[in-house]
């Protein structure tokens, strides 16, 4: 089951379903592990996150434009270029909605514990695979 069908957010919190706080390990090891990257490679791009992931039935309805090929790591970043080739959402870029968030499914490994640099965590997020970048007005990566 990935982390997209199994917790919410609450501002900026990761929350279960019955509302208890669940904080979850997006290790580096599993974000810039090279298949990971790779699956951002050429993904829809949207405007804000749509309800669910995107599937080919559905993909056309929310992109606005797509992520590039050349995926790499900037620091404690992940970075690209987008494409985007949607008048509303450029004129809404040009305000300053210049934020970005990834949409993507996980494998959730269960077992708690304790990182050395980022401390406590409920569940580690497995298997990072892109499904689309959206352009949000405030992303946690800033």
């Amino acid at each position: 089951m990935d982390a997209w069908k199994l917790v919410k957010m609450v501002g900026n919190t990761l929350a279960n379903p019955d509302g208890t706080v669940r904080r979850e390990l997006r290790d580096p090891e599993e974000v810039f592990n090279p298949v990971s990257m790779r699956s951002f490679e050429m993904i829809p791009v949207t405007n804000n996150h749509p309800n669910a992931l995107l599937s080919a039935a559905d993909a056309k309805k929310y992109m606005v434009g797509m992520t590039g090929e050349n995926v790499a790591r900037a620091d404690d970043h992940v970075r690209t270029n987008l494409m985007v080739a949607d008048e509303a959402t450029i004129k809404q870029m040009d305000a300053g909605k210049i934020q970005v968030s990834c949409g993507y499914n996980c494998t959730i490994d269960p077992t708690p514990g304790i990182h050395p640099l980022y401390g406590r965590y409920d569940v580690r997020q497995m298997d990072i695979r892109g499904n689309h970048v959206a352009i949000v007005d405030k992303g946690r990566a800033g």
